[in-house]
């Protein structure tokens, strides 16, 4: 976080049909309103990419784009496969599955550890999700555990957060140390 308070958000989308649907809609108007708090926005996504506001980054992930117009389920030529995950993703397609992006590679070890701000530790909403989440607890004390393919994240009783894309042991472990 800079001295001025504002932060470097990186928001991710996997399509971003830009007039329907839901991630490219809502990926603009969120955009939007986090740099007009102040924020430095960039967002990463696949194609379709978004129409964004000004002010806001787009770094386009390049992908097969099987739903593009006019010719959404299209069959792209031999040539546009790069490797086995767009195979893959247009084999899911073909059999009326929704290919999910992939998440791969070695050596992940990064765990961030920092503070909610107190206006996130006291509000009613966030007390709620927290409760539904599973408990973990550790020399370091106790928390709730966020798990996702991507991304694991405990959030502690005392307002500390661990999170990295690691097993949930890596994150106790940064937690007892720091």
């Amino acid at each position: 976080m800079s001295t001025g308070g504002s932060l470097r958000i990186a928001l991710l989308s996997y399509r971003s049909k830009p007039h329907c649907g839901g991630q490219g809609v809502y990926v603009r108007h969120l955009s939007r309103e986090l740099v007009a708090l102040g924020h430095d926005v960039e967002v990463f996504s696949g194609q379709p990419y978004p129409e964004l506001d000004a002010g806001v980054r787009l770094t386009e992930v390049p992908s097969l784009d099987l739903y593009r117009e006019p010719d959404p389920f299209r069959v792209p030529r031999l040539g546009e496969f790069r490797d086995l995950v767009d195979v893959e993703e247009f084999l899911t397609m073909c059999t009326a599955g929704f290919p999910e992006p992939k998440t791969f590679g070695t050596g992940w070890t990064t765990v961030v550890v920092t503070r909610l701000p107190k206006s996130a530790q006291g509000d009613q909403q966030s007390k709620v999700l927290l409760n539904s989440l599973p408990e973990v607890c550790g020399s370091w004390g106790k928390g709730r555990l966020l798990s996702t393919v991507l991304v694991n994240a405990v959030i502690t009783d005392d307002g500390r957060v661990a999170v990295g894309s690691v097993v949930p042991e890596s994150l106790c472990k940064a937690l007892a140390t720091r």
